[in-house]
């Protein structure tokens, strides 16, 4: 579960440091919010963080991508092999495209 603390500092940054308005509306929403993350989530944290993306700070639009997939897109190239070395997980991810 989200700690309150990791909460308050988010609406901090969007509400304070970004300058939306609060509370959030669909009226207000203006800024869409791509997330980039490793693919160890699961499919329950990913569900937790978009719905608090939603309720709790209103964004019109939510997406949450691969970190792996984005690099080698970012590389300019739709085939290749990533490796994700973390801390703690390690994990790699393969794109291919005809």
């Amino acid at each position: 579960m989200v700690t309150v603390d990791v909460v308050n500092c988010r609406r901090w940054l969007l509400f304070t440091k970004l300058d939306r308005k609060y509370p959030p509306t669909p009226f207000n929403a203006v800024s869409p919010v791509m997330l980039i993350a490793s693919r160890h989530l699961s499919a329950s944290d990913k569900e937790r963080i978009t719905r608090l993306f939603f309720e709790e700070f209103g964004v019109p639009a939510f997406a949450i991508y691969d970190a792996g997939i984005l690099g080698i897109y970012a590389a300019g190239v739709l085939t290749g092999i990533t490796v994700d070395i973390g801390y703690e997980k390690t994990g790699n991810n393969l794109s291919y495209s005809i």
